[in-house]
């Protein structure tokens, strides 16, 4: 799924709490008006891109994370109508980020990063920094040939983290094969990728 479809997807499936504004933009002239109106409205900005005619989300396209117009001119006069941008208000003070994947009725497996202070995209830097667990009712679970440890929704680690509200979102659900996110910190908004 591209990027862009993915987020209306995450809108029409979780609400609109869980996906930052954002603009898709085709030209020098929709960039330029996004950055604009984030800017005026006191928010930071980045810009992500995907691949133009495909049905499939790009992988390793140009992304800046905070950027200035000067940057996003400049990714779009190298690559023109080879791309689709989408502006949107960022990130840049994470609580944590990770990856939910659904796995039965009354489980979801977890990877998440809640240490490194980085983008969404870059929580596999350091993999020493990974935490993997499942929320469910039961505190072990052998998943992928290995035990990992199993928190209730209710406990204060998965509770703080806001990770049993991503929890109640998908467990169960197998229209959902995985959930990227991030938390921000300090209000701890959560924001699905």
């Amino acid at each position: 799924m591209k990027k862009a479809e993915r987020l209306k997807f995450i809108r029409t499936n979780f609400g609109e709490r869980f996906v930052l504004p954002y603009e898709e933009c085709f030209n020098e002239k929709d960039i330029v008006a996004a950055v604009d109106r984030f800017e005026s409205e006191g928010f930071t900005w980045g810009l992500r891109t995907d691949l133009v005619d495909v049905n499939v989300q790009g992988y390793h396209l140009p992304f800046i994370l905070r950027g200035t117009l000067d940057e996003a001119l400049k990714v779009f006069r190298q690559h023109g109508n080879k791309l689709t941008y989408i502006a949107s208000q960022n990130i840049l003070n994470y609580l944590c980020n990770g990856v939910a994947i659904p796995h039965d009725e009354e489980h979801v497996f977890f990877e998440v990063n809640p240490v490194d202070n980085v983008s969404q995209r870059g929580m596999y830097d350091n993999p020493e920094n990974l935490r993997n667990f499942f929320i469910g009712e039961r505190r072990k679970i052998l998943y992928n040939g290995r035990f990992y440890p199993g928190f209730k929704p209710e406990d204060n680690y998965v509770h703080d983290l806001k990770l049993s509200e991503i929890y109640s979102l998908i467990v169960g659900r197998k229209d959902i094969d995985e959930v990227t996110f991030s938390v921000r910190n300090p209000d701890k908004k959560i924001v699905i990728w």
